[in-house]
């Protein structure tokens, strides 16, 4: 079926972008101040640009799939864990992640300076970035692995069987 594929296309390149934002954030920490630059700017262009584009997906995809098949909007824990943590994840990111790789990309495009001040806002909202990326990463890494290991069975708000329609 094309839209599990798609599903696990999206959902995967939104956590391995993520995943790669965490990296290229903590790499940077002793880079020139040029580098600091660019790493910032991409890491906006990968959210804006991967990254948000790609959680929304996933929500909506994930949402057409319990449509569709068989598992259920709350037939199953799994999926509603995997449905919770997937909302958590995209608010998180929209609350939190976002405007911190916002600000700290604003921060740096007007600074005139050789180096980032060492007491500068940019490496508080970085090490929060960082911190919450990481996070969130290890949360992608758990929906996926509840999806492929399905567990802790049904949940009582299931239809039963021979209910009619």
């Amino acid at each position: 079926m094309w839209i599990i594929s798609t599903h696990v296309v999206i959902s995967l390149t939104w956590a391995v972008t993520a995943g790669l934002l965490v990296l290229i954030q903590f790499g940077q920490a002793e880079r020139a101040f040029p580098t600091q630059v660019v790493v910032a700017e991409l890491s906006k262009f990968l959210d804006d640009v991967v990254i948000i584009p790609c959680a929304s997906l996933s929500l909506l995809s994930g949402l057409v799939l319990c449509a569709i098949t068989p598992w259920g909007y709350f037939k199953h824990w799994w999926v509603v864990i995997k449905g919770l943590l997937t909302v958590s994840l995209i608010f998180f990111g929209t609350v939190a992640l976002g405007p911190w790789l916002d600000s700290n990309a604003a921060l740096v495009a007007g600074l005139n300076l050789p180096e980032i001040p060492a007491d500068s806002i940019y490496w508080t909202t970085w090490f929060q970035g960082l911190v919450g990326g990481g996070v969130q990463v290890l949360l992608q890494l758990a929906v996926v692995f509840i999806s492929f290991l399905k567990p802790w069975g049904r949940t009582p708000w299931k239809r039963p069987i021979n209910a009619q329609s």
